[in-house]
């Protein structure tokens, strides 16, 4: 299977909240295509579906080419071994953002990206 991605206005609809979601993901397809929305500023991102020993990693890039590991609220690298503890605040704020599965025997996996604009629009 490889990876699908929606993008869904979430909220009250004013345009202030958006949910990037990539789904279908297994340990065979590797790196997710990226989604450029650096005008985002409040991002979390939780994940589901069997981990079955492999890595979900989430990377940002500010050329779309050089991919590192991103870092969670605690100062941790932002990546998930297990469902236990799937969902973290995203600290830095990269052009684009990409999941990526490495390792293990992965399948169905999502990966929920929600995020917030720092001035919400007005309707």
């Amino acid at each position: 299977m490889t990876w699908a991605i929606t993008t869904d206005h979430v909220g009250d609809k004013d345009g202030s909240a958006r949910l990037i979601s990539w789904t279908g993901g297994a340990t065979a397809d590797g790196a997710a295509p990226a989604v450029e929305l650096p005008e985002w500023a409040d991002n979390c991102v939780h994940i589901i579906g069997t981990i079955g020993g492999a890595t979900i990693t989430i990377e940002g890039s500010n050329d779309g080419t050089n991919f590192l590991t991103l870092n969670n609220a605690q100062g941790g690298a932002l990546q998930f071994t297990s469902l236990a503890a799937a969902l973290k605040q995203i600290v830095e704020r990269p052009r684009y953002i990409r999941p990526v599965i490495t390792g293990g025997t992965a399948t169905g996996i999502g990966v929920y990206l929600m995020m917030r604009r720092a001035n919400p629009m007005r309707t």
